[in-house]
């Protein structure tokens, strides 16, 4: 659906009809979620958006509201930070950071953290540029007082990284660092997809000078490689590249998908990471298995 940036009279809703509206509307929720269309979110909600019939848009006053069986209309009036609200190839529609605040706040803590991980991912590689810049999207938060889902989009905000390159560095990143209470381990300093420069000799071997390291810890130089389903067909190819971050000083661990997706093996991959990375197995919040299961059952099952 298209909400023209010029005020029309006759605005089409996602079941045809027609709407005569001369009003002041922009797509939003799922229904810009849907419009801007980033690589991993619509990946990750996909069966979300595709079930979605239901048009959702915003508007800023009374005076504007309108009733259509295809259309929600959401009503805000309260004032938006910079960049709120933009037009987009000559359609009305919430920014990503509004968009933010607009799902979080009909999600709980964990689906939250996920879709800022999701939302600061890269588009095409870690060579791309992220959709959503993190500083940016902190920023419009912080200055968002009064509106709904902003405390809980504060909280988020203390677990969410720029440059994701895949859904499953987000999911190990979450394990790794959520809080004890949120389901996770309490492991501080990794990043995404750290970029390691090679030596001239190993440059040479693999004929390239750069590696990216899927989740990293740079200062302890421990590396996480996640080995998805394209892995199969790259072994040689991935032995190299692990043989030469060991040669530049890492501790390269992989990990599989049947690690993540079967709970007693995520277990005990986390127990292990605990131990390398020095940090005290204890576990003394009832929140823990809760969260921890909610978080596991959060994993894309297609």
């Amino acid at each position: 659906m298209a909400i023209l940036s010029k005020k029309s009279k006759n605005v089409k809703s996602k079941n045809q009809n027609i709407v005569h509206v001369d009003k002041d509307v922009y797509l939003s929720h799922f229904s810009a979620l849907k419009y801007w269309n980033f690589p991993l979110v619509s990946q990750y909600y996909k069966n979300i958006i595709d079930s979605n019939k239901m048009c959702e848009v915003l508007i800023r006053s009374r005076k504007d509201y309108f009733i259509d069986n295809g259309i929600k209309v959401y009503l805000n009036q309260m004032h938006f930070p910079e960049n709120g609200l933009t037009i987009r190839n000559n359609t009305k529609i919430v920014s990503p950071y509004l968009l933010f605040l607009q799902i979080s706040e009909k999600m709980d803590i964990l689906e939250t953290i996920l879709l800022g991980n999701l939302l600061c991912s890269k588009s095409d590689g870690p060579f791309s540029q992220e959709c959503v810049d993190y500083f940016k999207l902190k920023t419009f938060v912080k200055e968002a007082k009064g509106h709904k889902g902003r405390q809980k989009a504060l909280r988020a905000l203390k677990y969410i990284k720029n440059g994701a390159c895949s859904i499953m560095e987000i999911f190990v990143h979450m394990f790794f660092r959520l809080p004890v209470m949120l389901g996770g381990r309490a492991i501080e300093g990794g990043c995404f997809n750290y970029q390691v420069v090679l030596t001239k000799e190993l440059a040479k071997a693999l004929n390239k000078e750069i590696l990216f390291i899927d989740y990293c810890f740079p200062d302890k130089k421990i590396a996480y490689e996640y080995l998805g389903n394209y892995h199969n067909q790259s072994v040689d190819q991935d032995s190299k590249r692990n043989l030469a971050l060991k040669r530049m000083g890492y501790d390269v661990i992989t990990i599989s998908k049947s690690q993540l997706y079967d709970k007693n093996n995520l277990q005990q991959l986390l127990l292990h990471v605990q131990k390398l990375h020095k940090k005290r197995n204890y576990i003394r919040t009832k929140e823990y298995e809760k969260n921890f299961h909610k978080l596991w059952l959060l994993l894309p099952r297609n």
